[in-house]
């Protein structure tokens, strides 16, 4: 068995929680121009997960649930740097089902209004 396959079953069996390690390697820079397509980090352009973004007010949105435990993070991080011009924020309701959390009650039509999604 894969390490994480081990990690997953010991999990599923033992009822403990093991966070998921395996992080997002890409970065948002200001080294790129804005407008300029990502570039990778290592120089391997099939390297998934290891690219370089430009900083460009309007391309990202922040999606998240303040029910959360680990979003809230990004979001105090989006306010304390002060990018809540650059960075949109999505807030999900503050539940969620076997599918992840949803929009119900949070927006007009219970979905995101810029992407038009019903759940995260």
């Amino acid at each position: 068995m894969a390490d994480d396959a081990q990690k997953a079953h010991k999990a599923a069996t033992e009822g403990a929680y093991v966070r998921d390690t395996a992080y997002i390697a890409d970065r948002i820079v200001s080294s790129i121009p804005p407008g300029s397509a990502p570039q990778p980090r290592s120089g391997d352009a099939r390297e998934v997960g290891n690219m370089l973004w430009p900083v460009e007010s309007g391309r990202y949105r922040l999606m998240a649930a303040r029910a959360c435990p680990w979003a809230h993070r990004a979001v105090i991080i989006r306010r304390l740097m002060g990018l809540e011009d650059a960075l949109t924020l999505s807030l999900a309701g503050p539940t969620h089902d076997a599918r992840s959390w949803n929009y119900s009650g949070m927006y007009p039509d219970d979905r995101d209004p810029v992407l038009g999604i019903e759940r995260l």
